[in-house]
């Protein structure tokens, strides 16, 4: 989450209520969430709002998506070929 503030980056302009692993988490300032592989995450509230600001995912590793779609897609298959006999 990014402040739109640029004479004061650090303020958010808003306050948002969020969980990661079931531990709550209160955003006022701009801020940055690493989000490990397998945590629950979500419920995402926007407490109050006084100025504009952005908020955007960013995804690393997108080779290993791409590679375990693909073994998901296989496995699929599989399973499917057998279901079917």
């Amino acid at each position: 989450m990014i402040g739109s503030d640029p004479h004061n980056p650090e303020y958010l302009g808003t306050e948002i209520e969020s969980y990661l692993g079931g531990e709550k988490l209160i955003a006022d300032k701009t801020a940055a969430t690493f989000m490990p592989e397998n945590v629950e995450h979500g419920h995402v509230m926007w407490k109050s709002f006084e100025k504009p600001h952005i908020m955007m995912s960013i995804m690393l590793g997108t080779e290993d998506l791409v590679k375990q779609t693909q073994e998901d897609s296989s496995n699929s298959l599989d399973s499917a070929a057998v279901s079917s006999m």
